[in-house]
């Protein structure tokens, strides 16, 4: 009996141990994917997000290729200033056809008789052009043009093929008249694009930095709203112990523990709310800095004391960026819609050539003596009268362009008072930090003296729960002033001068 009683005393000690060995590897197994969580999860500082913003982001992408693309036309505009070398080239060009046309009758020449005629025709030709455009308007053009021509006619030398070698210089200059410089134009409005994308992907660049603090700072007050709501909760949890305890003792009737549980209740439901704002708006952040939808992240982020220091560093004089780019597409504007009118009134142009051509039956033989042509031509097109329709265009485009005038003094009005307002907020802002400071103070030693006294029994729960209540409004209203600081700030720091 006694060495049975041992055996089993000796059994339940080693299912113990078991037990215990068991628990403890669940609970190392647990801390292992604890601390492997806290290593995959993405700490972000507000510096790491507006780096992460313009390096990754899909936004960021875009104003990217918009820039290339800029790049790409300005660097299109500045080649064309110099001679532009092309070769063209028809390599062949072939042709076959019948007809039938009246030949005289060789038997009774008065008399025509319908015959067939076959026709071919084969070409090869090559054509290297040198092209410049020159500064005060005029095209200058010099090219050089080998060919060979093999054709056949049955009315000449029927059945043999004729075949010619032709070589052809041509040197010209084309004058627009009563055009103005296109050439000087074009190129001013080429440049003036340029400096408006390079002030367009500034721009860019700063609603990207905008964006992504607006969506962080979401996801701050998000996670800042979550503690304030664990904070109450837990404050709910400990009033409801402390009624729970005070009903036992009979000093409290049930009705007011019933009020703290539903009040509860209510504080458990926004805990859970807060929790779901917080994941989506960790979503909406990744997705802005191009992170994977499964990597866990967490912002840090600490309030700093607000103070006119700041604001005092962002200079809010000169000019801002989208008015200077207002100013050089009404500058592009004008230019366009001067061009536009003459090219409506009188289209002229003055071509001067010289040509040397030299055709030959052999290759070798192109080298004797050319013929020389040269010529003038003035070509112009005048609109006599086309039933308003020129009239109409023209009254069209002076239009637009006094349009253009009017919605640039607009939008300059408007930059200006957009200007304005982003200071007041930041003021605004400050101040209302100031006044949630006191109010949290305030109200955090209102809410220990209401604790206090509930548990004395000085109070009901209704005077403990409206304290319970001030204090998290307190606390929500501090973090969207801060919140609202910082976005204000951001906001200035978009729009203000350069």
């Amino acid at each position: 009996m006694q060495i049975a009683t041992k055996t089993s005393q000796i059994s339940n000690y080693n299912r113990i141990i078991l037990v215990f060995i068991r628990l403890l590897l669940i609970i190392l197994a647990f801390l292992c994917v604890d601390s492997v969580r806290a290593a995959d999860t993405l700490r972000l500082t507000l510096d790491d997000c507006l780096r992460m913003a313009l390096e990754n982001s899909p936004t960021v992408q875009v104003a990217r290729f918009d820039s290339l693309s800029a790049a790409g036309e300005w660097r299109r505009s500045r080649g064309e200033r110099f001679p532009q070398l092309r070769f063209s080239g028809e390599a062949p060009d072939l042709s076959e056809g019948d007809s039938y046309k009246p030949i005289q009758n060789p038997e009774d020449p008065e008399q025509d008789i319908l015959t067939r005629i076959s026709s071919g025709n084969q070409r090869w030709q090559g054509r290297l052009e040198l092209e410049q455009k020159l500064p005060w308007g005029a095209t200058l053009s010099i090219s050089s043009g080998l060919s060979t021509n093999t054709w056949h006619d049955d009315r000449i030398s029927a059945g043999e093929d004729t075949t010619e070698y032709s070589l052809r210089r041509r040197f010209s200059i084309v004058q627009p008249v009563l055009a103005g410089n296109p050439v000087g134009r074009t190129r001013k409005i080429e440049r003036i694009s340029w400096e408006s994308s390079l002030i367009d992907h500034e721009l860019q660049l700063r609603s990207i930095k905008y964006r992504a603090k607006q969506i962080y700072f979401q996801l701050v007050s998000a996670t800042g709203a979550l503690n304030i709501a664990l904070q109450d909760l837990d404050n709910g949890r400990s009033s409801e112990e402390l009624a729970r305890r005070k009903l036992q003792a009979g000093l409290i009737p049930e009705v007011e523990l019933l009020q703290i549980q539903v009040e509860l209740a209510r504080r458990e439901g926004n805990y859970y709310l807060a929790e779901g704002r917080v994941q989506a708006a960790a979503d909406r952040l990744k997705q802005e800095l191009g992170l994977s939808l499964n990597l866990p992240i967490v912002v840090e982020w600490l309030p700093e004391t607000v103070s006119g220091s700041e604001r005092a560093v962002l200079d809010t004089t000169g000019e801002r960026l989208e008015q200077k780019q207002e100013q050089l597409n009404l500058q592009r504007r004008e230019m366009e819609t001067r061009g536009a009118l003459l090219y409506q009134r009188v289209q002229a142009s003055l071509q001067l050539y010289y040509d040397l051509d030299n055709r030959h039956d052999k290759l070798d033989l192109l080298d004797t003596p050319v013929d020389r042509n040269y010529g003038v031509i003035f070509h112009f097109d005048f609109p006599l009268y086309g039933f308003g329709s020129t009239a109409g265009q023209v009254e069209s485009i002076r239009a637009n362009l006094a349009r253009a005038r009017v919605n640039y003094v607009i939008r300059e009005t408007e930059l200006a008072t957009e200007l304005r307002e982003a200071l007041r907020s930041v003021k605004r802002a400050e101040q209302r930090i100031g006044i949630a400071d006191a109010a949290l103070e305030l109200s955090q030693k209102s809410f220990e003296i209401t604790s206090n006294r509930f548990e004395a029994g000085q109070i009901n729960s209704r005077q403990l729960l409206d304290t319970q209540l001030d204090l998290t409004r307190t606390r929500t209203d501090l973090l969207n002033a801060r919140i609202d600081y910082e976005l204000a700030l951001a906001g200035l720091e978009r729009i203000v001068p350069q």
